[in-house]
């Protein structure tokens, strides 16, 4: 994977306004971290939308390939580039509760989420 859709992201949000990536674990994940940082920098209005291994993986094998130092590693880098960040760890009673108020500071704050 390039650092291409960090890039693409950030020209979609300043022409429209807003702009998503959707990345893979770890790889993916930390090539767009450059390009999650210059549209903080900018208040640019961007998310990330970054994949992790599941928790029983997790359990079972530790030693999961694309691990950098813990399983959370790739959260806690985007934490510093963004205004606010989730882990949907139960998908479908996490996200109802975590959207408005991801959307709330993506709107206000003009700025990145992860």
């Amino acid at each position: 994977m390039s650092k291409a859709p960090g890039s693409q992201r950030d020209a979609y949000a300043r022409i429209r306004g807003l702009g998503v990536v959707c990345v893979t674990y770890r790889v993916g994940g930390l090539k767009v971290a450059n390009a999650t940082a210059g549209a903080f920098a900018e208040n640019r209005p961007s998310s990330v939308i970054g994949g992790a291994r599941g928790i029983k993986e997790r359990e079972r094998n530790p030693l999961l390939h694309h691990k950098v130092r813990e399983f959370d590693t790739q959260r806690k880098v985007f934490e510093q580039l963004t205004v606010a960040s989730t882990v949907l760890s139960d998908p479908p009673n996490g996200i109802p509760g975590d959207r408005p108020r991801l959307a709330c500071r993506l709107c206000v704050q003009a700025a990145g989420l992860y």
